[in-house]
């Protein structure tokens, strides 16, 4: 009874706390969530129990059914289950939707993970080799569900009713950008906050654009006039020889610290995209195009800019040589210590820079040009953990009821003390930057390039559709042209593949 009692008390202060937050910065007290799904089918008070399981039929239930989930790591399974509450924010807010689940449909949620050596994916391999229904959910890296997909272990998640797959508790754009031919076979809701947490950003400090008396980036955002052009010319301002040895290095003041990686996510900005969709929703390479040249060519400034831009990663032992954890340790300390304007990072790094005294704002990267009618983040799905169910699973409708169940749960606990509660008031700690983070999450974008990199022999491979416009970038000679032409038949052979593993 105290724990549930507890459960009552956490849901009525999330409320409470962004009830008073939107009416402390004169809003009408209700939030929206804006990651593909929404909360508006719930109440301002955490709702009723009716209310939080309204697709799911009242008499559905399961008399103990053990569901488990089988996680990357024990860090990893924290998202999926809490062992009790213990005053903090996430863990509470996963117990408090576990316990609302399980009282709901009577089941009992459980976790494993991967341990001494032996993946995740590899002890779900043997599992389904040996005959077994040892996990009813696993929830792997993105790239080894892609994989498993692949393999045909996973079951097509379009299938399954019970999922309520186009609910709003399910992120659409998630669901829409990661199937194959109508078919899906790893989805991701509110249940979970990694896929949040590695969305790509910008991130700037306040000080420095201030005190060189610049366009707000905040107004420049809502204008439409945040672009690349822009942002370059406001980087080359700031950047200047902050150490005195007459030499630019990881230890003087730049306008952007820039991630290696950018240059695909910089193209994804733009409005192109490296893999696209025809008719039947099967993938189609759309790099080609010219408006893709001509963004590229515009990314490749960027990178060359000597007055503006030092690449973090290429900068590692330097960053090392001076006393630096390593490369990304250096990039934090820039921003803490007033030596860079802007940032390229994901969402989960905030938590390094919200332990010090700097004021950050965040925005969305910037867009190709003007004409440009949206802003794009990119979720980075190298470390994302999606939901898949594999073809062992017995008892499919059980856990399929219980993925809707904890998504649906999860909006007023998970979702909204991650989105609301974290990142809004506690990491970010800015009211500006709250419209900037709705404006990120409105528009995500998952492109199966990332997850396949197809024509390389993994993610990382300079030779696969997603990797190589970065390696073109970073040697900063423009052969993108030449370098798809000469890559784009391994590529096509590659896609042409996978769709028809998809359907033999």
């Amino acid at each position: 009874m105290k724990k549930i009692t507890a459960v009552i008390l956490l849901l009525t202060l999330l409320s409470s706390a962004c009830f008073l937050a939107a009416c402390g910065k004169g809003g009408e007290g209700k939030s929206e969530v804006s990651s593909g799904h929404s909360s508006s089918n719930q109440s301002e008070s955490g709702g009723t129990e009716s209310d939080i399981f309204e697709s799911i039929p009242k008499e559905t239930r399961f008399d103990g059914q053990k569901i488990v989930f089988l996680c990357v790591s024990e860090s990893a399974s924290g998202e999926i289950y809490s062992e009790d509450l213990n005053e903090k924010l996430m863990n509470d807010a996963v117990y408090a939707r576990n316990m609302l689940v399980e009282q709901r449909l009577g089941v009992k949620i459980a976790v494993e993970y991967g341990s001494g050596g032996v993946s995740c994916i590899e002890m779900m391999r043997q599992s389904i080799s040996a005959g077994g229904d040892d996990y009813q959910v696993i929830m792997p890296y993105a790239t080894d569900a892609a994989a498993l997909a692949l393999e045909k272990n996973l079951l097509n998640l379009d299938e399954i009713d019970e999922l309520n797959l186009k609910n709003e508790y399910w992120d659409q754009n998630a669901n829409k950008g990661l199937s194959i031919g109508g078919k899906l076979f790893f989805a991701i809701g509110s249940m979970t906050y990694s896929d949040k947490a590695l969305t790509l950003v910008y991130c700037f400090n306040k000080t420095v654009a201030e005190t060189n008396k610049m366009d707000d980036p905040y107004e420049l955002v809502l204008s439409g006039e945040w672009t690349m052009d822009k942002m370059l010319s406001m980087a080359r301002e700031v950047t200047f020889d902050s150490s005195g040895d007459g030499q630019m290095g990881i230890d003087d003041t730049w306008g952007l610290f820039l991630n290696t990686s950018s240059g695909s996510l910089f193209f994804e900005a733009s409005g192109e995209r490296m893999s696209s969709k025809d008719e039947y929703d099967l993938p189609i390479v759309t790099v080609g195009s010219q408006r893709g040249v001509d963004v590229f060519d515009k990314i490749l400034s960027i990178y060359t800019d000597a007055k503006a831009t030092l690449l973090i990663e290429a900068n590692n032992d330097a960053a090392i040589a001076h006393g630096y954890d390593g490369c990304y340790h250096a990039a934090d300390m820039a921003m803490v210590e007033g030596r860079a304007l802007f940032r390229t990072m994901n969402l989960t790094d905030l938590s390094a820079l919200s332990n010090y005294e700097v004021d950050f704002g965040i925005l969305p990267y910037p867009k190709y040009d003007k004409n440009q009618d949206k802003y794009f983040s990119t979720v980075s799905l190298f470390y994302v953990k999606p939901v898949c169910i594999p073809i062992s699973n017995t008892n499919v409708t059980a856990t399929a009821y219980t993925l809707a169940a904890m998504c649906a749960a999860s909006v007023e606990t998970v979702e909204k003390s991650y989105y609301e509660v974290l990142l809004k008031q506690r990491q970010v700690k800015d009211e500006k930057s709250e419209p900037m983070l709705d404006i990120i999450f409105g528009n995500r974008v998952y492109d199966l390039a990332i997850l396949y990199n197809w024509g390389g022999k993994d993610i990382f491979d300079p030779n696969g559709l997603f990797w190589f416009m970065n390696v073109v970038a970073e040697r900063g000679t423009n052969t993108f042209s030449a370098a798809y032409d000469s890559l784009k038949d391994a590529i096509q052979s590659a896609v042409d593949d996978t769709i028809a593993t998809f359907y033999s």
